[in-house]
């Protein structure tokens, strides 16, 4: 598959566009192929870190799915019931909803530029310190939430702007990262996000480069792999008669 897929890119305008682009790795082969990542299924990995039995890890803070719970419940007010309908324990389901995981980003970025002074529910004031740290290491967490659900609810915004957010999230997630004594984000998911984003923005380089003036981000092609893989995981009994075409 890498000798398919891993051949440096030709010479040319493209290559010259994506080059003044940083972080980004013009690799694809003679066809301008390169690996499909479905930023759904990426979001859904991120989601599935917060449910890890271990926890999250930023700055020597381990969080476990508990504590994190609680700490958006208590800076949101949304009832911790609900947040373990977004955040199910492991093993519960399979975490491959996109509503809920959309519903649980959409809570988590609620505490983007906050402290515990802002916190939704009455906490003592002996206690805000305390809910102030683990607000502020969730910072970068929140700011990703932001991205994603800009990703995958503003259909109507201009590539522009979707090609700005995407640049935003690989930003915090590079820093993220590389943060000291931080386990945040798998390497593997790190790297499979990183690659979504590089090929959408590849492909809108593309359409520029060739003169198609019309690129629909939400419908890239491993959007519809998602669509056909939400079908087909769903097929048992007598409905696992379709047409493949």
């Amino acid at each position: 598959m890498r000798d398919v897929f891993d051949h440096d890119m030709p010479d040319g305008e493209l290559k010259q566009t994506l080059l003044r682009l940083k972080l980004f790795l013009p690799r694809c082969d003679k066809y301008f192929v390169r690996f499909g990542y479905d930023d759904q299924h990426d979001g859904k990995n991120v989601r599935a870190v917060f449910c890890r039995k271990k926890g999250i890890k930023i700055k020597d803070w381990v969080a476990s799915r508990t504590e994190f719970i609680e700490t958006v419940h208590l800076m949101t007010g949304t009832p911790v019931g609900t947040l373990e309908l977004y955040w199910p324990p492991p093993n519960v389901d399979d975490h491959q909803n996109v509503k809920s995981m959309v519903e649980g980003f959409q809570e988590l970025m609620k505490l983007e530029g906050k402290t515990g002074d802002d916190a939704a529910v009455d906490v003592s004031e002996g206690k805000r310190p305390a809910l102030s740290r683990k607000v502020r290491n969730l910072q970068p967490l929140a700011m990703i939430a932001r991205n994603w659900v800009f990703l995958f609810t503003e259909n109507k915004a201009s590539l522009e702007a979707h090609v700005i957010n995407l640049v935003e999230m690989a930003r915090t997630l590079f820093h993220l990262v590389r943060l000291p004594n931080t386990s945040a984000i798998p390497g593997q998911t790190y790297t499979a996000i990183m690659h979504a984003i590089h090929m959408h923005i590849q492909n809108i380089a593309r359409c520029q480069q060739e003169g198609i003036d019309t690129y629909y981000l939400f419908l890239a092609t491993t959007h519809m792999l998602e669509q056909l893989f939400g079908i087909a995981r769903t097929l048992v009994g007598a409905q696992r008669n379709f047409d493949t075409l």
